[in-house]
């Protein structure tokens, strides 16, 4: 499923008040064009059966918002992978992931994860902070919550940069290594009784 997929494109899909789409293969949220997916409300859903993509070439821009107990599911996630990407997960929702979640994939990509207020993210396996380009990813107010299955890492190519902030009573767990910095720039932040658990 492409959504904006050629330069100049603009694409919404909206699921809503028990909405549901699955997908047997990949999902592209702004492929060369822009695209937003919106899933909001109880019982509404995103199903993709293989990785989902969200802006994926240079000058593109993807958004998926995840609001009010709308569910999104998919095997990795790569947002910015060559555009500028972001992810919202709010008031209830989820975003499972049985693999990666990447943000900032290649140079000059820019991704946002923004996980507020009883949302929650679940990644199965390694979450990757600025890949090679910029990722920045922010888990804030009670209930907001990031579980990574394997390791953590923000800032792993040259010239990449990953931040995570934590706050609010915000909890990040992560269930391997945490590495900061490997080959770019990495920086957290834990403030007002958050918790970053490693």
């Amino acid at each position: 499923m492409y959504l904006g997929h050629e330069v100049g494109d603009s694409a919404t899909l909206v699921l809503d008040e028990g909405g549901h789409t699955s997908v047997q293969h990949s999902a592209y949220v702004g492929f060369k064009g822009n695209a937003a997916t919106y899933v909001e409300g109880v019982n509404s859903s995103f199903e993709v059966g293989e990785n989902l993509y969200l802006a994926s070439e240079a000058g593109s821009s993807g958004a998926l918002l995840i609001d009010n107990g709308g569910s999104v599911s998919a095997n990795a996630a790569f947002v910015g992978m060559g555009g500028s990407g972001i992810v919202d997960v709010n008031e209830g929702a989820t975003l499972d992931l049985s693999n990666q979640l990447y943000l900032g994939f290649h140079d000059g990509a820019t991704a946002t994860l923004n996980i507020k207020s009883d949302g929650e993210a679940d990644v199965l396996e390694d979450v990757v902070i600025g890949r090679a380009g910029t990722g920045y990813a922010s888990v804030i107010g009670e209930g907001a919550a990031l579980n990574i299955g394997e390791d953590l890492v923000l800032g792993l190519f040259p010239n990449s940069d990953g931040s995570l902030t934590v706050n609010n009573e915000g909890t990040v767990r992560v269930d391997g290594d945490a590495t900061f910095g490997i080959g770019g720039r990495g920086m957290a932040w834990c403030t007002v009784r958050a918790r970053l658990l490693m």
